[in-house]
């Protein structure tokens, strides 16, 4: 299902200078293209081609990336405390 990456490096190329335009550092932005080459069917258009729902749901997220992203979340200081709690809070359990 993979299209041929040559006839759309100018489209990649593009779409990864909006995406770092956009603040998106460098590596998500290159996996984010990456991405649409490697399943888009071969005669798509990437300017059109969604991924289908279930293609999207059954993506696994990668340990590393769930790791790095809650890093990311507990050091920035643009997140609020107390949002940052939220992360791992847990619902507690009482004994009626």
């Amino acid at each position: 299902m993979a299209t041929d990456q040559a006839k759309h490096r100018k489209w990649a190329d593009q779409q990864i200078a909006v995406l770092l335009d956009l603040g998106i550092d460098l590596p998500d932005a290159q996996r984010s293209v990456q991405f649409v080459l490697d399943n888009m069917p071969e005669d798509a258009d990437p300017n059109t081609w969604i991924p289908p729902a279930e293609m999207l749901y059954h993506e696994p997220s990668a340990p590393e990336n769930v790791q790095e992203a809650r890093a990311a979340w507990y050091a920035s200081e643009s997140v609020p405390g107390k949002y940052k709690r939220l992360l791992d809070a847990r619902e507690e359990k009482t004994n009626e």
